[in-house]
């Protein structure tokens, strides 16, 4: 299996600034852009090095940890221990709501479209569309549900 590292720095790039976006969201915060962007960059780096450079399974999750309070803390600039790390929870609550969701949803899309893969050789393809197709879905949700949430009339 080919992993490329430019999808994979855009697949985390955007997870997380959809999940710090959110964050703000629910707690009615203004988002700052580019500490936001910065945050992010942040993530989908991670994300490529976590796979070129692999870890044990206790190394892994610590780095994990420390890279994803990185991002709170430069994304939300909180000068307190205890509202950074209330804002690291939400966070990470967040990020896991969305990736399962988007799990669920890729998992859905492989088994609907199993048989239809199956006959051509071409399968890469259309499994860069099905996660597309799941992250276009996952973003309009993320969208409605924070609208829903916050009660926010634009975006």
């Amino acid at each position: 299996m080919k992993i490329y590292a430019d999808v994979l720095f855009a697949i985390n790039f955007s997870m997380d600034l959809i999940s710090l976006y959110l964050t703000c969201s629910l707690l009615k915060r203004k988002p700052h852009k580019m500490r936001m962007l910065f945050s992010a960059v942040i993530g989908g780096l991670y994300g490529v090095l976590s796979i070129i450079l692999p870890m044990e399974a206790f190394l892994s999750a610590f780095f994990g940890m420390s890279i994803s309070l990185l991002m709170c803390f430069v994304a939300f600039y909180e000068k307190s221990i205890k509202r950074l790390t209330s804002l690291y929870a939400i966070y990470w609550g967040i990020s896991v709501c969305l990736g399962g969701f988007m799990s669920v949803l890729y998992s859905f899309l492989n088994k609907l479209l199993a048989e239809y893969i199956k006959n051509y050789s071409y399968s890469q393809v259309y499994t860069g569309a099905r996660f597309f197709v799941v992250a276009m879905l996952s973003i309009i949700l993320s969208i409605v549900l924070g609208r829903f949430f916050v009660g926010e009339k634009s975006v």
